[in-house]
This record gives C-alpha cells, structure tokens and sequence, in this order.
C-alpha cells in the first residue's frame, strides 16, 4: 500500500495515448473515440502512454461535456500533461481511496474545462510503474515486471484514463491501439488486431475494439510463441511442456469455436479468438482474448476443471447480449447463460454421458445446498433468491457459488428437454442474436415455444425458488 499511496511521478518519452471521460449526467449518445499509444518496459517495471480521446458528439462545434472533467488511473500511474483541443490545459491530481482498483488506490485528474473547445479532443499522456499487490486478494494478479505486462480494466487495473461509473460503465471506441514492447514479447489487447511492425529494434502491434466495455480492455504482453488455427490463436510459453499443451489445447478449441458459431452465431468483441498462456489466477475472458492461468494450461485436458473453465469462458462472447444493468435478468444473462451453454459444447468432444452427469450431479448439489445452506467445504451460502431477483451488486456472492451456477443450468437443460435440440438451438440462435434483451423479451421469445403451461412455468422458474419434481432431470 506504501508504494500506492504516494504519487509517481516518471517523464515520458516519446510515446501517444490519450483518454478521459465526462460526468454521467453529461453522457453522450455515442461512446468516446480513444487512439492510444503505450510503451511497455518489462525490466522497468513501467508503462509510458499519450492517449487521444475525442468525443464525437462534440464535433458539431465547440462546447463543454461538464464544468470539470474527472478521470481515474491507477494510483502508481501519473499525468504528465493534459492538452483540451490542443492547447495545454491546468489540471490537478491526488491519490484517492478507490475499490475497483486491484491495489485500492487511484489517481484522481481533474481538469477544469472552463472556455475550453472539446471539438478537437482531449490528449493526457501519462507513465509510471504498476507493482504487483495483494491490497484486495491474491487472485488480483496484475502489474508490469520482467516477466511482461498483465493488465486488465475497469474494475481491476485502470491502465488507462476511466471515469467512475460504479458498476455500469459505458462502452467506448477504442479506434487505435499502438503497444511498444521489447522484440521478445509479443502483446495481446481486445479486439483485432490490425497490424505488426518493427520500429527501432522493438515489436509494435497495433488493435482495434469498437464499442469495447473498458471492463474488457484487457492488455498482456509475454514472451509467447505464436500458433495459429482456424479462427484463434494461442499464445503459448517457449518452453516444451507449454508447446505440447497447446498442440492439446488447439483441436480442442477449434472444435468447441465451431460449435457455438453453428449453433449461437457470430461473437461479440472480435472475430479472432486469441488464447493466452498467462501467470498464475490468470483466468479471464475480455471480449475475444481468453486467458488460462499456468497449471491450467499445462495440464489441460478437454473434460478436466481447466477445460470447463476454458469452455465457459469461450462461450461469454457468444451469448452475453447487451442488458441493462436495472433488468431482473441481468444476472441471468453476465453469469447465468455462459453456466450452462458450453455444456453442449462440452457434450460434443466428451460425450453424451458427461453431459447427462454433469446435470445429475448439478441437481444433487442443487438439492443439497438448498435442504443445508452450505456450500463447497461447509462454507454458508447467500439466502436463496429467485434468478431475476439477484442484483448486479449481488452477482459475486451467486456466481459458481449457488443460484447462478445451478438452478440456471438446471432451468436451461429444462428447456432444451422441453423443446427439444432443434427447436432449442434455434431459439438460442435467435436471442443471442438480438442487439439487446430484457425480462420481458426473454420471456415474450420463449413461453410460446414451451406450449400448454410454459408461461406458469417459467414464472416458476424465474421468479421463484420453488423447485418441483417435474423441473428435475
């Protein structure tokens, strides 16, 4: 916490990245533009960045977003200037309590934007170190060392300018994201990846992500070497036993990618899957960019936890449709969707039988936890709530602990049983294809298809806890 709380101050070289963010109630109709340019230094432990944001609602002609502009980074991260249309701007910073960063501690920018023209945009450029910490849990693994770069966004590691928008943070465009890093690493970010140079003896590559959540913002750079397959890459370790895991690792994906493209449509957040060895707890999915933490990784197999894990994280991008964060389903679709459809995925490469068990011990445990209270190791669990009464706020204590991780698989495999696997993977087909969802449309898309008594049914099943003999596999 010490080296956290006090402001690091590091002058920039010649590097361009640019951010900010207005206050909600002065939100804009479209997302933010954000053009980006990082330099990583492993042996440093430090990242230099200029970040260019423009603000395409304000190119109508000049006008303020609000008095003040705020944003945030992690607190070891320091602003070295601000420019508003190009002209330097005054701001101020202070270090400030803040739980959505891995080591509790942000730095506060403000910039008064009194007279100035947001039109042409707003330029911050900005370096420091980010140091490991343990502030929170050891699960929080980011930082910068010589190992690489393993950096997440909001709500983990602000690498970036952010505003504080609780736990409802609007997309932004990210339309150009340079990473500068040694030639021996190789990084990764969210979205696609454009184009590799390089430039002075170092490795540039260059991405882009429209409309990303900054929760996915997901930025790593290690010394991998590259596989390429059908519609993903992998990003293994050089070492053999990592190599011969990959090999492993590959069919695999590639099977499970090409099940849920037939059978859930097209994904959200990039059309390249990119699959990365990473440190350990590094078991994440941002978008198209999923990560499988060390001993996952290298003992990898299709039916072991690491491949569940690997499938249920795959599957995010394909069925998370856009909810607001106030609809009582949105717990259902965030953790509740990508819980249960990888199972079928999973039924592909293991087995009819895997599957039928998976959901009968599912039940078991399902059953137990309600007559008991306890969970894994006797730990107490959250009181029962029904599925649309689970608040975003609340999601934590339900995800792979009770509600979230089996009665909503439990009620998913009813309705495939109910529908039938046609029926059933065509109506997922139509939803995940939706620009957005709501209670009200999930039900209005399946009660009909669930015939005499499915309206009461689901009713049963969404907004109850009742658990009746008919809903059991």
């Amino acid at each position: 916490m010490v080296l956290a709380l006090r402001a690091w101050k590091f002058s920039l070289r010649s590097t361009v990245v640019a951010i900010m963010a207005a206050s909600p109630a002065h939100a804009q109709s479209s997302p933010p533009e954000y053009r980006m340019r990082l330099r990583i230094e492993p042996a440093e432990a430090t990242l230099d960045a200029s970040v260019e944001m423009r603000f395409p609602d304000a190119a109508a002609g000049p006008r303020a977003l609000a008095d003040t502009l705020v944003f945030l980074l992690h607190g070891e991260l320091w602003a070295d200037s601000v420019a508003v249309g190009g002209v330097p701007a005054p701001f101020t910073q202070h270090p400030r309590l803040w739980e959505l960063d891995y080591a509790l501690v942000a730095n506060e920018v403000r910039v008064p934007l009194e007279g100035l023209d947001l039109s042409r945009g707003v330029t911050v450029r900005y370096a420091g170190p980010m140091h490991a910490s343990r502030a929170r849990s050891p699960s929080d693994y980011m930082r910068i060392d010589a190992d690489g770069a393993a950096l997440r966004g909001y709500f983990y590691s602000p690498w970036f300018p952010v505003q504080d928008q609780g736990m409802d943070p609007a997309p932004i465009s990210f339309e150009r994201v340079e990473i500068e890093t040694p030639a021996e690493f190789t990084a990764v970010f969210t979205g696609d990846r454009l184009e590799e140079r390089r430039e002075g003896g170092r490795w540039v590559s260059v991405w882009r992500a429209p409309d990303l959540p900054p929760a996915d913002a997901q930025l790593t750079a290690r010394r991998w070497r590259r596989i390429e397959g059908e519609g993903v890459t992998l990003h293994a370790l050089p070492d053999s036993v990592s190599l011969a895991a990959a090999d492993r690792l590959l069919g695999t994906v590639e099977t499970w990618q090409a099940f849920y493209r037939t059978h859930y449509g097209t994904p959200r957040g990039g059309a390249q899957l990119h699959v990365l060895q990473m440190p350990r707890f590094g078991d994440i999915a941002s978008g198209n960019v999923i990560g499988i933490a060390r001993d996952g990784w290298t003992d990898f197999e299709p039916g072991s936890w690491q491949g569940r894990t690997l499938a249920h994280e795959m599957v995010h991008a394909f069925v998370q449709v856009p909810t607001p964060s106030d609809d009582p389903l949105y717990a259902l679709v965030i953790e509740g969707f990508p819980s249960y459809f990888h199972l079928p995925a999973l039924e592909v490469t293991q087995g009819a039988e895997y599957y039928r068990r998976w959901i009968a011990a599912t039940d078991s445990a399902y059953s137990e936890r309600r007559r008991t209270g306890r969970g894994r190791r006797g730990a107490a669990l959250p009181a029962e709530k029904a599925i649309d009464a689970i608040p975003p706020e609340e999601i934590g204590s339900y995800k792979d602990a009770f509600v979230l991780n089996d009665r909503v698989p439990l009620f998913l495999a009813w309705v495939r049983r109910r529908l039938g696997d046609d029926a059933f993977f065509a109506w997922a087909r139509e939803l995940f294809a939706r620009d957005a969802l709501s209670r009200d449309a999930f039900v209005a898309s399946l009660a009909p298809r669930l015939g005499s008594g499915g309206a009461k049914d689901l009713r049963l099943w969404l907004s109850t806890t009742e658990y009746p003999d008919r809903f059991r596999p």
